[in-house]
């Protein structure tokens, strides 16, 4: 990380017993960073806002592709354990400007709650790359999480995440339910992919709906994958840290063949881990 020479830091800090509040302001260059918010260190309570117009956040980072930054977030709450069934939170965002290289992520917003033990969260994106509406809900009981993620994606354009070199549009919809117990390092999930559409720039063709499962925990990984005639089956003695390098290869050639509507059982099983 780089810390640039010339910055500007103006506002004001307060304390007053266990609370602690700030509405200052951090500018470099042309850009701007507010921050704005409060915190009571015995309740755990706060609330925040921070607006940025413009950071540069490619002076902080300048090895990384990273674009200027225009973007707002707000949240108020109650505990910083969000696993805790007594914690409470109530965030929105956006994001109105921002790229990654070629990838845009701008034109993005979210919304979120959290109470009782029970969260829901929406994302929409609306830009150039993708134009997609994603509804998540999630339990949280022990300390383990149950959500299912449903989700409409009417636009993603592979020109922007493959720097020009493919020109695919892909549409589908998502289910997925899945559980994780971070303490337990083990989760899963399963779910489906339906109405895909490919449209390349000679066609357009639907594809099989895509099953898929996996779970995984501190001594073994189990997946399968089933799609037209291509069915799949993974099972390891191993956490997914050690054959995820695997499974990314495995992935990558999924999608080869997803684009070209052709399946190779034989091909993919290669790419499994062992």
């Amino acid at each position: 990380m780089h810390i640039p020479n010339r910055m500007q830091l103006t506002g004001k800090i307060n304390f007053a017993g266990d609370c602690y509040g700030t509405n200052s302001t951090l500018r470099v260059g042309r850009g701007s960073l507010l921050l704005k918010g409060q915190y009571d260190v015995s309740a755990e309570a706060y609330q925040a806002k921070v607006v940025s117009r413009g950071f540069p956040l490619y002076v902080f980072l300048p090895k990384d592709s990273l674009s200027a930054l225009t973007a707002s977030v707000q949240a108020t709450g109650r505990g910083l354990d969000f696993l805790q069934t007594g914690s409470r939170l109530k965030a929105k965002g956006t994001i109105q400007r921002f790229s990654y290289g070629h990838i845009h992520l701008d034109s993005m917003r979210f919304d979120a709650l959290l109470r009782g033990g029970h969260a829901v969260a929406n994302v929409i994106a609306q830009n150039r790359m993708l134009a997609a509406n994603t509804n998540l809900t999630a339990d949280i009981l022990k300390r383990r999480v149950n959500a299912t993620v449903k989700g409409t994606m009417e636009k993603l354009n592979l020109v922007y995440l493959t720097n020009g070199k493919d020109s695919t549009v892909l549409m589908a919809e998502l289910n997925v339910k899945g559980t994780v117990a971070p303490g337990a390092k083990s989760f899963g999930a399963s779910g489906e992919l339906k109405n895909i559409n490919i449209i390349t720039s000679t066609m357009g063709y639907p594809a099989d709906d895509v099953l898929f499962g996996f779970k995984t925990s501190t001594d073994s990984t189990q997946g399968y994958l089933k799609s037209g005639d291509l069915e799949a089956r993974l099972h390891s003695n191993k956490p997914v840290e050690q054959i995820a390098e695997r499974l990314t290869k495995f992935a990558d050639q999924l999608t080869k063949q997803l684009q070209a509507a052709h399946f190779d059982d034989k091909a993919l099983a290669r790419y499994l881990p062992n």
